[in-house]
């Protein structure tokens, strides 16, 4: 996995499409991975999957590999406000018109492979930009899925200089996976508390250096 350099200036378009605020964690369907016997993606209603028996999925997709498998996780998840409307489509129209819908809709909108993750700063002072860069069909390219603003100048230069020193890759994968899961919501938070914890190390280390 490939990272970007730590944080660096970045323009960026005003209509990217980023993370939903709040994701209910009790949505009416779900994303499922079924990868006993090769690599399956299945679109299934939550209310039929919980029943605990056999059941019918909206859709099912036979990936290739697992890295395959994965980035089309990632398509789910970035259009996962359609979800509710695929699962009324499914059930208007039949699994197999249903199939070709999505498959067309998939040749239209690729899968795309996460090669990186990256921070940049904004214009603005007080933000940040927070993404993915991507390997698909039609070349790289780099998503924002978070633009955060922090409560200050200051407080944004505390984050950049945390991610810069001790290159906290791991921890952002992990802001960004929060993301997908939870939303934007929890995505500031996590930010927000990474600045302040930095600001009070900062002040920890001053008092040291004083006694």
């Amino acid at each position: 996995m490939k990272f970007g350099s730590g944080c660096q200036r970045r323009a960026y378009a005003k209509d990217t499409t980023m993370f939903l605020q709040t994701i209910d964690a009790h949505d009416r369907h779900q994303v499922l991975i079924d990868d006993r016997n090769g690599f399956y993606l299945l679109f299934a209603d939550t209310h039929e999957v919980g029943l605990g028996r056999s059941f019918t999925p909206h859709w099912v997709g036979e990936m290739a590999d697992r890295r395959t498998l994965e980035a089309a996780v990632r398509w789910f998840a970035r259009r996962r406000d359609r979800w509710q409307a695929w699962g009324a489509l499914a059930k208007a129209v039949g699994h197999a018109t249903f199939d070709r819908h999505m498959r067309a809709l998939i040749a239209a909108e690729p899968f795309e492979t996460v090669s990186g993750t990256f921070v940049h700063i904004a214009e603005d002072p007080c933000e940040i930009l927070l993404g993915k860069v991507l390997d698909g069909s039609n070349g790289t390219r780099q998503d924002v899925l978070h633009q955060h603003r922090f409560t200050s100048a200051a407080a944004r230069q505390r984050f950049c200089t945390w991610f810069d020193a001790d290159r906290n890759f791991e921890q952002i994968g992990a802001i960004v996976l929060l993301g997908y899961q939870t939303g934007a919501v929890a995505v500031a938070t996590a930010l927000d508390d990474i600045a302040r914890d930095a600001a009070a190390a900062g002040v920890r280390a001053r008092r040291k250096r004083h006694c």
